[in-house]
């Protein structure tokens, strides 16, 4: 996840299915070599995790009673310099950045705009060990602003559910606005990057609720761009195709 847990390793890309005609605004998704400028918002999909390794000890790093800001992903980020060269250049100097997932490469997130940067983490405890991720990351960054959230979705069993399910359904069943803190869902978000819960088992979650609130709350406010990693998956490339109305323009690749 952008943010966290270990990621599986990406297949290669995959052509994205038909375009899906509906009368949401334009939204511009992006495919490998080409790149466009849209009236609304902008999809962008990536193959490969954002997850970083243990080694945010910088984040805390404190100089005269200040905490130094983070300027670069940690090692391990398994992130190309140019999918993070998109994000940047989208969200500017101050811009808001909402992350659906945490993890140790977060400090750098937090630190990259001037903005409001929120993230979203799963309630769901590591089974191995019983915590959870939320507890883990936030007490080793305690100046993260992020909360929990509770999927009721599962990976595979869901797809069928909502594959073709009218858009009321999807609403009724995937918007988790109200899981949100007000002042949370009235920001408009300049950048929303979608990277969580994982999807790579069949019987966690899936991003089914993380791609469509996104696109609700881009829908709202006006937020313009929004990134979707893990695209080459079934859930994020078929899934996003229905909720954002059309296939990609471009996939960047790590």
């Amino acid at each position: 996840e952008c943010a966290s847990k270990p990621c599986m390793t990406p297949s290669s890309a995959q052509e994205a299915g038909n375009k899906h005609a509906n009368g949401d605004p334009q939204t511009i998704l992006i495919k490998k070599g080409l790149l466009a400028v849209g009236a609304f918002f902008v999809v962008m999909f990536f193959m490969g995790g954002f997850t970083s390794h243990d080694n945010g000890s910088d984040a805390n790093l404190i100089v005269n009673g200040v905490r130094q800001r983070v300027t670069k992903p940690p090692h391990g980020t398994q992130m190309g310099q140019s999918q993070i060269d998109n994000i940047l250049k989208a969200l500017g100097p101050d811009g808001n950045l909402l992350v659906w997932g945490l993890g140790n490469d977060s400090p750098f997130w937090h630190d990259c705009t001037k903005g409001r940067v929120v993230f979203f983490e799963d309630d769901i405890p590591q089974e191995k060990y019983g915590v959870l991720w939320y507890d883990v990351i936030t007490k080793k960054y305690p100046f993260l602003e992020a909360y929990k959230l509770h999927y009721s979705t599962q990976t595979k069993d869901s797809f069928n559910t909502y594959i073709d399910a009218s858009t009321d359904v999807l609403k009724a069943d995937l918007d988790l606005s109200n899981q949100l803190p007000e002042d949370v869902q009235s920001v408009k978000w300049d950048v929303i990057i979608v990277d969580a819960p994982q999807g790579s088992w069949n019987t966690g979650p899936g991003r089914y609720q993380s791609i469509y609130t996104s696109y609700s709350l881009a829908q709202k406010h006006g937020s313009k761009y929004i990134f979707i990693d893990d695209y080459e998956r079934k859930v994020e490339r078929k899934f996003s195709l229905k909720v954002f109305g059309k296939e990609p323009v471009q996939v960047l690749s790590r």
